[in-house]
């Protein structure tokens, strides 16, 4: 080897064997001039602080204090705390990191166990601990995929959450501030393991009415079909993966699993708010899946009668279309003769409308043409403009505003 080959081959190495512990003390220094004063007022002592690379550490035996006079008056006790992946650098920017995993293990508080008396009849005794997880990612500044949002009681069950939303306006890239007003869930599962919780509900419950368990079973089965019933059976996936898991109480044959896949072509669509008047499986596009088996809703009939360009717009002359816009209710009549009338809470105006196949112009009074995409599936209708951005409004038969 060359004379100069070796003092740089050594040097080398001892970076090398250096950089581990110069990274692990950056680590948890980063964490504590970083991360801890985001707690304030709560405080925050831990036994041991171990880093386990340039964006992770482990600590053991950390206590959480809140604030006196909050809605926890205890301290949290949590036996070990993991961040396998955290983003120091978005947060010394003032931003949410963009990326974090967290599990929190053996979490337990005085305050937890002062549990409502219902439900430490349904437990048991405590103490209670609990395990926490969470890990999602931030991609352009938009969206939030979050891969894991679990919570876990053992011996008991453990839930967990997965969510890819997008269309979220972060103004000017700072998620801390973001606005979800415009947001829309993409796709996402929830799925509930069951370990004794079920079993232990089901037979303090019929303790407590002098019943057998299979009543109990019996009557909160039909408790869900009358639910589903009300709703117009369009929560049919969520009713039957329901009753197969309560009928298997005593000894569960795997989670139970919702797949959120709400339709992609309901542009300017609010899935989990129109889940409220629209029925939470069709609008959300539920199935469910237990012990092998998967339940799903029929195909929409409407879905295959999409109707675009002019044929979506003969269906809109004569009638009316709602949507609600900034907490302000929007009405909107089309005559046959080209005039819109419009009530946006309570302000009335007149325009023109033409067709431009396949768009649709309005004008108003001092106003330049504005043009805009349409599609009408079923008995709403997504108009989109030049800027590729959608809103969806309901149809509404005639003129019911008398516009």
């Amino acid at each position: 080897m060359f004379p100069i080959a070796r003092p740089a081959v050594a040097a080398l190495l001892a970076i090398l064997i250096a950089s581990p512990s110069a990274r692990a003390e950056d680590t948890v220094e980063q964490f504590k001039t970083l991360v801890e004063p985001l707690l304030a007022p709560a405080t925050i002592t831990y036994a041991k602080a171990t880093a386990t690379g340039t964006q992770s550490l482990v600590l053991e035996d950390v206590v959480l204090t809140p604030p006196a006079n909050g809605p926890m008056d205890k301290p949290v006790s949590i036996s070990r705390v993991a961040i396998d992946a955290i983003d120091f650098a978005g947060i010394a920017r003032g931003n949410a990191p963009s990326h974090l995993h967290v599990r929190l293990d053996g979490v337990s508080s005085e305050s937890i166990a002062a549990a409502p008396q219902e439900l430490t009849e349904i437990l048991g005794d405590g103490p209670y601990r609990a395990n926490f997880e969470l890990d999602y990612t931030i991609v352009d500044a938009r969206e939030l995929r979050i891969d894991t949002l679990a919570i876990e009681l053992p011996g008991f069950g453990r839930l967990k959450a997965s969510l890819d939303i997008d269309g979220i306006e972060s103004g000017g890239g700072n998620f801390a501030d973001a606005n979800f007003d415009d947001a829309a869930l993409r796709v996402g599962s929830l799925s509930y393991e069951d370990h004794s919780l079920l079993a232990k509900a089901v037979a303090r419950f019929a303790e407590e009415q002098h019943k057998s368990e299979q009543e109990i079973v019996a009557e909160w089965s039909e408790s869900l079909k009358s639910l589903a019933a009300s709703e117009g059976h369009d929560e049919g996936p969520l009713l039957q993966a329901a009753l197969a898991l309560l009928a298997d109480y005593q000894a569960p044959k795997g989670s139970l699993t919702l797949t959120l896949t709400p339709p992609r072509d309901a542009a300017g669509a609010h899935p989990i708010a129109d889940a409220a008047t629209d029925g939470v499986s069709k609008t959300l596009g539920v199935s469910a899946s237990y012990g092998g088996q998967t339940y799903a809703l029929p195909p929409d009939p409407e879905a295959a009668n999409k109707r675009a360009g002019i044929a979506a717009w003969n269906a809109l002359v004569g009638n009316t279309v709602f949507a609600k816009i900034d907490g302000e209710e929007d009405f909107d009549f089309f005559s046959s003769d080209g005039e819109v009338r419009s009530m946006e809470g309570n302000d009335v105006s007149r325009g023109k409308w033409m067709l431009e196949d396949p768009k649709i112009c309005f004008q108003y009074a001092n106003s330049s043409k504005e043009c805009y995409s349409l599609e009408v599936i079923g008995n709403s209708v997504v108009f989109t403009d030049e800027d590729g951005t959608g809103q969806r409004y309901k149809i509404l038969s005639g003129n019911p505003k008398q516009l």
